[in-house]
């Protein structure tokens, strides 16, 4: 199953950020299956004809639903960003129906790191 959660607030300049209730599709399969689901981060740069696909992040059922949605979403939305800014230079396609000359570029990991330290 492919899950596109974003909506209209932004994240980065990679990301919106992500409405977090699919994380409860995990609860509710496990409850049927008694098996954790992996969420798994992928980025697309069709340009560069790159589709990179990260490391799994294992939902916990015995951890609180509410932390396990923002556990796995700043999971998601990290390694999405740290895969996309570690891309050779390239245009980001963005969540928002924007005009092509508004796209924005991915920048290096190094200033996300940054802007984190400095808030």
């Amino acid at each position: 199953m492919i899950i596109f959660p974003e909506w209209n607030k932004r994240y980065n300049n990679i990301l919106y950020d992500f409405q977090d209730k699919f994380v409860d599709l995990a609860r509710f399969y496990y409850r049927k299956t008694k098996q954790a689901l992996l969420f798994v981060p992928v980025y697309n740069a069709p340009k560069l004809h790159k589709t990179v696909i990260g490391k799994p992040v294992r939902f916990d059922p015995d951890a609180p639903i509410e932390s396990e949605r923002e556990r796995i979403c700043k999971a998601m939305k990290d390694a999405i960003t740290e895969m996309a800014a570690s891309l050779p230079e390239h245009t980001v396609i963005p969540y928002r129906n924007i005009p092509k000359r508004l796209y924005p570029k991915n920048i290096p990991i190094e200033v996300y790191t940054d802007e984190e330290a400095g808030s």
